[in-house]
């Protein structure tokens, strides 16, 4: 499978299994603690904010993920 992650709906997202999942939330991770020099990974926070992702998305199915990860995480990214 290959993702624009720029363009992944929500509705997408929470239809995919957990292995695809648990995938796309790390990437989404890596990407967003990539832009501050994080090299550290909770698995315990890592696992609420992938859970607080899933539950802002399937409450708004046609956002993005990434713009409801960034509203649900408080993440602000430079544009």
């Amino acid at each position: 499978m290959i993702v624009d992650m720029r363009k992944l709906s929500c509705a997408e997202l929470t239809k995919l299994g957990f292995e695809d999942f648990a995938g796309l939330t790390m990437w989404l991770s890596g990407y967003y603690n990539s832009s501050i020099r994080n090299t550290v990974v909770d698995l315990v926070e890592f696992a609420g904010a992938a859970k607080k992702v899933k539950d802002s998305c399937q409450a708004n199915p046609r956002a993005t993920v990434m713009s409801t990860s960034e509203r649900a995480l408080g993440i602000k990214m430079p544009r």
